[in-house]
């Protein structure tokens, strides 16, 4: 029989003291706090890296307007929900280990008996109100993450930034600051989807959404043929929002479909063993920030260094190359993770019409599931599109560059050209594949050393720009680039290799948490499945829960 939803256990030989709520609580603050300061600081790392002059008629500035639009809004949705679910969770949470600690202390151990099972169901169901009730928490955070983005402009203008790009950041802004609630509903609903082990689908569709949805229209109508020269910060967010809309719907729908999840025993994971549960997903999290803003402020370092001996134009064709390297692998994987969940689906329907039996229908799906991955199919159909769209890119690169950016400066498409047509390839299929595998790393949870190595091999490549080991010119700091995600890959090829004989580990952690936001995952991961016992009626999630005298 299925474990109910949520359990809840309580062992009298080892009390809910009010030091092992303290120590928790420490232990799961010091976890969102290091969520928090990776957003802020990213919005300080945006602000060194793109603080560029548009002197000649290119895209830099509005490329950094943008990035630093899109920053902010991230930064104000994961404040929002994960403010919101954290203040609920300790609220609900505390409330409930008082009145737990309470009965220790008056009553005898003996005590706890049948007798007592309805108080303890009214405390167990408390506890399974808590996400609904960070849920309701969650709109006052979106609404002061609203009004600070509408401030933010002005607060930006007090600390001396410049005047030019706050005129570009005002409108998005503020249409920012009115889409956050969608932005706050989808990244709530990837949680819940990362929780019940959907991440193929999560992250296939966060990549087709970003390509098809996000990247193109935003480079179309801010910077292509039909853009409008006076509104590319606006074309730059519509394309943000049409993707957010996307998948928002696709993630109702993918959890509307969605039979299997599991609940997760975070009330377990509070009392019992927190500290050392909690102080490993800390670590895990906590490394690779460092090491990532480590990285993020060198390349800040090499980018102004480089800012003024080699100019505006050359940056903002290293940074359009850049772009348009990932945007082609972006799309190439998002098609081919697409076709191969597709190949799933139909794997099912195959099965059903072939009337087989349960058990060899589920073996059959097992097995083509299993090829509709990041290994397999999905990857193998993603190298294959980037090595055909790659090569028309280094055969005609004045099409692209005319077409998404016909309003840039002579120079910048005459460079544009030249590294296309020599490292498009290398660099597209490098930037991706790492990518691909740091995200198939992530989802078997193979530990610290990984995103470690990710992040020094990253590093490695833009020390070499930044000490001149390839030359002082844009060649030379693709160059340095292309280094630093080789190396990323092969540091990446160890776990990756693991990765295929190690199933996704049921217990805490699951996948994703060494992303920064592990709480929220859980948190809505218990949601969801109050909202699936409420809806579907489970007879499973209908169980009485019990204690352990």
């Amino acid at each position: 029989m299925k474990e109910p939803l949520l359990q809840y256990e309580i062992k009298v030989d080892q009390p809910l003291t009010p030091a092992k709520i303290a120590r928790a609580i420490l232990i799961n603050t010091g976890v969102m706090a290091a969520s928090y300061s990776y957003s802020m600081l990213l919005l300080i790392v945006t602000y060194m890296i793109n603080q560029l002059k548009d002197a000649n008629g290119s895209n830099t500035l509005y490329m950094a307007g943008g990035t630093l639009t899109i920053t902010i809004l991230d930064t104000c949705v994961v404040v929002s929900v994960s403010g919101a679910f954290l203040l609920g969770y300790f609220g609900t949470e505390i409330f409930s280990a008082i009145q737990l600690v309470r009965k220790e202390l008056v009553q005898a151990p003996q005590s706890i008996n049948n007798t007592k099972q309805d108080e303890l169901d009214r405390l167990i169901s408390q506890m399974q109100n808590l996400p609904s009730n960070a849920m309701k928490l969650a709109a006052p955070f979106i609404t002061v993450s609203s009004l600070f983005m509408l401030s933010s402009k002005y607060i930006f203008e007090v600390s001396g930034q410049d005047p030019e790009m706050l005129d570009l950041i005002q409108w998005p802004l503020m249409m920012g600051a009115i889409s956050l609630p969608i932005y706050a509903i989808r990244f709530s609903l990837e949680k819940m989807l990362l929780s019940a082990k959907k991440q193929r689908f999560v992250t296939a569709l966060s990549l087709f959404d970003m390509g098809v949805f996000g990247v193109i229209p935003a480079y179309v109508l801010g910077f292509g043929k039909w853009g409008f020269p006076n509104l590319k910060m606006i074309g730059i967010f519509i394309g943000m929002l049409l993707e957010n809309i996307v998948t928002t719907l696709g993630s109702m729908a993918g959890l509307h479909f969605m039979k299997d999840f599991e609940g997760i025993n975070f009330r377990k994971n509070f009392c019992k063993r927190a500290e050392r549960a909690e102080l490993r997903f800390l670590f895990k999290t906590a490394f690779p920030i460092i090491f990532t803003i480590f990285s993020e402020w060198s390349a800040s370092v090499v980018r102004n260094h480089y800012a003024g001996k080699i100019g505006t134009d050359q940056l903002a064709a290293q940074n359009f190359t850049t772009q348009l390297c990932f945007l082609i692998f972006l799309i190439a994987m998002a098609l081919g993770e697409a076709i191969g969940l597709g190949l799933k689906e139909v794997s099912k329907i195959v099965a059903e019409w072939l009337k087989i039996s349960k058990e060899e229908a589920k073996d059959h799906i097992e097995t083509l599931k299993g090829q509709a991955n990041y290994g397999k199919v999905g990857l193998f159909l993603g190298i294959i599109i980037t090595g055909i769209i790659s090569a028309f890119t280094s055969y005609q690169p004045d099409i692209l560059i005319q077409f998404l950016a016909p309003n840039a400066s002579p120079t910048v498409q005459q460079l544009g050209n030249n590294i296309l047509q020599k490292y498009v390839g290398p660099n597209a299929f490098l930037y991706g594949m790492a990518i691909v595998m740091k995200q198939s790393v992530i989802a078997k949870n193979n530990g610290l050393w990984p995103s470690v190595d990710y992040n020094l091999a990253i590093w490695a490549g833009v020390l070499a720009s930044g000490l001149q080991v390839f030359g002082d010119d844009l060649e030379g700091i693709v160059r340095g680039q292309i280094l630093g995600t080789g190396l990323a890959l092969l540091a990446l090829l160890p776990a990756v290799i693991k990765s295929f004989f190690t199933k996704t580990p049921d217990q805490y952690p699951k996948p994703a948490d060494s992303v920064g936001y592990g709480y929220v995952k859980s948190l809505a991961n218990s949601l969801w499945g109050k909202i699936k016992s409420n809806i579907w009626q489970t007879p499973e999630a209908g169980e009485a829960h019990t204690a352990t005298p």
